[in-house]
């Protein structure tokens, strides 16, 4: 719910005849959500993943050389994941390598995934 909606509730909940919400508490729920709002959603996500959650992404570009001939080969990607559990908070490490081909695949469907997330919040705001 964003500060709109929650004022626009509120200011509806106070006009009510059946209401017991005054003036003064809605004010205060709104300042409670505007300083609070951050923490509350933080708090809410962790609480509802049920998955491992991704902390941090390295990465390294690594190019072989054929040291008798200087022959140059196709520079592979080389990603790191550093990830979570949820349940246990331990932290686990997955690597793996990329080409070219495999590497614009990712992006790809990374970019269909963000696609899809605009379209989400789009219709629904």
């Amino acid at each position: 719910m964003d500060l709109n909606q929650l004022e626009a509730f509120l200011v509806s909940q106070t006009k009510r005849k059946d209401s017991d919400l005054t003036e003064e508490q809605s004010k205060i729920y709104i300042r409670f959500w505007k300083s609070h709002r951050q923490k509350i959603h933080d708090s809410l996500v962790a609480h509802t993943r049920w998955n491992n959650s991704l902390q941090a992404m390295k990465w390294r570009l690594d190019v072989n050389v054929h040291s008798r001939h200087e022959e140059l080969h196709a520079p592979t990607a080389i990603v790191e994941l550093q990830l979570t559990n949820k349940s246990s908070q331990a932290a686990e490490s997955v690597q793996f390598e990329m080409d070219e081909g495999k590497l614009a695949s990712l992006l790809q469907s990374l970019n269909d995934a963000e696609n899809a997330i605009k379209s989400f919040q789009e219709r629904n705001h």
